[in-house]
């Protein structure tokens, strides 16, 4: 079977993400990093025992179930919220 590979490659860093302009790189990095600040915010108060840290979580963001304690018996477990 043929495979062409060539001899030498340039590699360098990926990019976080391909953006068309650098202003789109920059929205883009913006709005994840407000996303990852939410997600962090929300699962710090869940860690806390603050149950309506649930409804905080961001869109598109899975609730973490494997931190749930002992205090939380009897409380149905949490969705994904988005």
């Amino acid at each position: 079977m043929f495979c062409f590979r060539p001899a030498a490659t340039k590699k360098g860093n990926r990019p976080k993400v391909h953006a068309e302009t650098m202003e789109e790189w920059i929205l883009y990095v913006k709005n994840w990093q407000n996303w990852l600040d939410g997600y962090q915010r929300a699962s710090q108060r869940l860690r806390l025992g603050i149950v309506e840290a649930i409804s905080e979580f961001p869109e598109h963001a899975f609730v973490p179930t494997g931190i749930l304690t002992p205090a939380y018996a009897g409380v149905p477990p949490p969705t994904a919220v988005g």
